[in-house]
């Protein structure tokens, strides 16, 4: 299906290229001279277009690269593609943690000046992939619901600004999350975050030993932070990291041992930070992977379905006759029962949720408006002035946010990515079917002391991606279908009007 053997100076625009490529096609492959200059119309002249009409719908090798089924050509890949994605992910990491020691007034315009510039080059990568986005929209239309609430509650909101440009954010991250997907395999795209994290650990472990007073807390003295704001920013993200080195699909002794160096170095710092919520997701998160693959294995299954059964008896067991609650596993982890202060102001959100329950009070208007100023102002001064800028747990901040109506539409965003990712997870055939699982899981852990969900952050990202991922081969296979049968059908009417064949 190679047109190698036509001379290349003969190509001498688009149209040429494409009937060049026609020609070099086997007899038996070649459409009707009819349907090649019907498709010229329809593509637009575009040589790759007419290839895949011509070449590709009938070797399958079309299938083979965008779905991401093996074949046997070797993929081409998109090195400057993967710097850009890597690029995109440092700056949507480490720009915050300019303003670490100043104002932050100028860090905040440099946030939204970048971050503007990534969403506005990701629109337009994804309009050339504009029918695969599409095609995946569809199929989650609840994310678009949530996130199209979240625009809408400008209307509302108690800070309107603050609403607009944050709900673009979201907007922007969540067209982020779909690009990757659209874009890169999960096998590919755990590579690039293995990658991009490397770089961030190095970065980080670098500024906690050689400038202390910027890489950790309480100007050197306290636990590691590194290149973040602070501990439980830098927790946070090694927590992903490692589930990501968990799950990457190594091939090769080189890359076990990249994989396994990466994933010590994300385990130091993430000890080093001592962030209890981060360290005690990331430890549950890891075992439940590690579980579930030994239940899929052939060789250990038996085994580890025991020992997942005694794991969960003896939860049951610690639960119903030693006392053990939610509310005394901070203990157990060292933490004060108040979370470190977290518990201490949630009344007041109670009361404000109480006060606007259906709609709340607009997207992320609530800390950053004269109203959550009022009502948290006894607190804060309580806490010695403080003043916290999220609800430090998502079923709160989404309840201000937008009420018990954004509640529900995340919720049921939240369940059917649960349940894809479990099944998805079951009936995978390596590791990298782990992901999606592993990063939901590790978010619901973690929301009952962080606001992880509806943030326009990192996390929000990956929740997207892992949504999509276990639909990813399914939503593409019947796009592909659709649009074969689309081409034959116009193919069979050009050739009934005109059959000549060349």
């Amino acid at each position: 299906m190679d047109s190698g053997k036509v001379a290349p100076h003969l190509t001498k625009g688009r149209r040429d290229r494409t009937l060049l490529q026609w020609r070099g096609l086997e007899p038996q492959n070649r459409p009707t001279s009819a349907s090649f200059d019907f498709a010229c119309r329809v593509r637009g002249r575009s040589y790759w277009s007419a290839r895949y009409l011509f070449a590709q719908s009938t070797s399958g090798g079309y299938m083979q690269r965008e779905v991401g089924s093996a074949g046997s050509a070797k993929a081409k890949r998109p090195y400057l593609e993967v710097v850009l994605v890597s690029v995109m992910f440092l700056a949507a990491t480490t720009l915050p943690a300019l303003g670490k020691h100043s104002d932050g007034a100028d860090n905040s315009t440099l946030n939204q000046v970048v971050l503007s510039l990534i969403y506005v080059v990701v629109g337009i990568r994804v309009l050339t992939m504009r029918s695969r986005f599409v095609a995946l929209a569809k199929s989650t239309m609840s994310i678009w619901v949530f996130v199209a609430l979240m625009c809408a509650s400008v209307v509302w909101s108690v800070a309107p600004g603050v609403t607009l440009s944050h709900s673009i954010e979201l907007a922007g991250s969540t067209l982020i999350g779909y690009y990757l997907v659209t874009r890169f395999s999960l096998s590919e795209f755990l590579g690039i975050l293995l990658a991009t994290f490397a770089l961030i650990a190095i970065a980080s472990l670098a500024l906690v030993f050689g400038a202390p007073g910027h890489g950790r807390d309480d100007w050197g003295s306290g636990p590691w932070a590194g290149i973040f704001p602070d501990k439980n920013a830098l927790a946070a993200e090694m927590a992903v990291a490692v589930i990501a080195a968990l799950c990457f699909p190594a091939k090769g002794r080189k890359a076990w041992l990249l994989t396994l160096g990466a994933l010590a170095l994300f385990s130091t710092l993430l000890l080093g930070a001592s962030s209890a919520t981060a360290l005690g997701d990331g430890v549950a998160t890891s075992a439940a992977v590690l579980l579930g693959l030994g239940c899929r294995s052939t060789k250990v299954g038996k085994i580890a379905r025991v020992v997942t059964g005694a794991c969960f008896a003896a939860l049951a067991t610690a639960f119903v006759f030693f006392g053990v609650t939610p509310a005394a596993l901070p203990g157990l982890l060292g933490r004060s029962a108040t979370l470190t202060g977290r518990t201490d102001f949630w009344p007041v959100l109670q009361q404000a949720i109480a006060d606007n329950p259906v709609l709340g009070y607009g997207y992320n208007a609530f800390f950053r408006s004269s109203v959550g100023a009022k009502r948290l102002s006894a607190y804060v001064v309580e806490a010695g002035g403080w003043t916290p800028s999220h609800a430090h747990n998502s079923l709160l901040q989404v309840s201000l946010d937008a009420g018990v109506v954004g509640v529900l539409v995340l919720g049921y965003a939240l369940v059917r990515a649960a349940f894809r990712s479990v099944v998805y997870f079951a009936r995978g055939k390596d590791r990298a079917s782990a992901w999606p699982f592993a990063l939901v899981l590790f978010l619901v852990l973690g929301s009952y002391t962080e606001s992880y969900f509806g943030m326009f952050n990192s996390d929000w990202i990956f929740f997207v991606a892992a949504m999509l991922y276990p639909l990813r081969d399914d939503v593409f296979a019947r796009e592909f279908a659709s649009r074969r049968a689309l081409v034959e059908r116009r193919f069979a009417s050009a050739t009934a009007a005109s059959p000549q064949s060349s």
